[in-house]
């Protein structure tokens, strides 16, 4: 009886300690598999601060612009909601800053500063205004001259990020 049950315990071991390694190799083997974007030598810092966050509706004008000088931003948003357009919610003097990934609609940019717009880290960087049809409030996208170029909800979600 003894040798049956230290017979099932060394089984039991044994298929454990295959499961695991067996469960080491498949996770290394994925892993190896991923895809993660390259490291530029030129890159900017991240701004790890203002990246990653949600910021709607917020303004930055107090803040000194040395927070974000030379800096790059990912993943937040800074989106105005209508009638704000070009709104102006970053320090004066701010310059040298990279926006990837985030949405910038009726913000204004200064000159100085990049919204990356293509790629996998594209930004949005629309301007968006009301126009009431028919009684209703209606999101629309609007040029540099506030013409109404298309309603909001007839866009994809792939447009819409364009």
């Amino acid at each position: 009886m003894k040798k049956i049950t230290l017979f099932v315990w060394a089984a039991i071991i044994a298929l454990i300690s295959f499961f695991l390694f067996f469960s080491v190799f498949k996770a290394e083997t994925v892993l190896s598999k991923v895809k993660t974007k390259p490291v530029q030598a030129d890159e900017l810092p991240l701004n790890e601060k203002y990246s990653n966050k949600n910021f709607m509706g917020r303004s930055f004008k107090d803040i000194p612009a040395s927070e974000f000088n030379n800096t790059r931003i990912s993943n937040s948003c800074f989106y105005q909601k209508p009638p704000k357009i070009d709104a102006d919610i970053f320090p004066d003097g701010m310059t040298g800053v990279e926006f990837e990934q985030c949405n910038l609609d009726n913000v204004k940019i200064a000159t100085g500063n990049t919204v990356k717009s293509t790629g996998w880290n594209k930004s949005t960087n629309k301007r968006i205004k009301t126009k009431t049809v028919e009684g209703k409030d209606e999101d629309w996208i609007v040029d540099t001259n506030n013409v109404y170029i298309k309603k909001l909800s007839d866009y994809t979600e792939e447009q819409i990020s364009e």
